[in-house]
């Protein structure tokens, strides 16, 4: 869904669990991956929380338990995989660095332009 980069900040409450703590939850598989997702939610002030699956199997078995039951799911994930022709899953686009660093600096376009969240 296209929407304005200010909602995106509340779509957590549409991803929250028993485990995230009030806040959205971002499913991560393993914490000894390397990602940039716990940056990229305060950087981008998003109402999220990174909790982790233990590790890939884990993840897999919870994303497609999530997409079945009809559940919002959020998790970290990767193109191409094998579960990409199981599931019907939709890709959340992040606003571009460019963007951002105009929005920060009052510039009123940038802060009007689409970006991709969930809700």
């Amino acid at each position: 869904m296209k929407t304005q980069e200010g909602p995106c900040s509340r779509t957590g409450a549409l991803f929250k669990t028993a485990e995230s703590g009030g806040k959205g939850e971002l499913l991560d598989a393993d914490p000894s991956y390397v990602t940039a997702d716990e940056p990229l939610i305060s950087n981008l002030k998003l109402n999220l929380k990174v909790v982790y699956a233990g590790g890939e199997a884990s993840q897999d078995h919870l994303g497609q338990a999530g997409v079945r039951a009809e559940e919002a799911i959020l998790f970290y994930w990767y193109t191409p995989q094998w579960l990409n022709a199981e599931l019907k899953l939709t890709e959340v686009m992040l606003p571009r660095a460019r963007q951002l660093r105009r929005a920060r600096e009052g510039d009123e376009v940038a802060r009007t332009r689409p970006t991709t969240c969930v809700r």
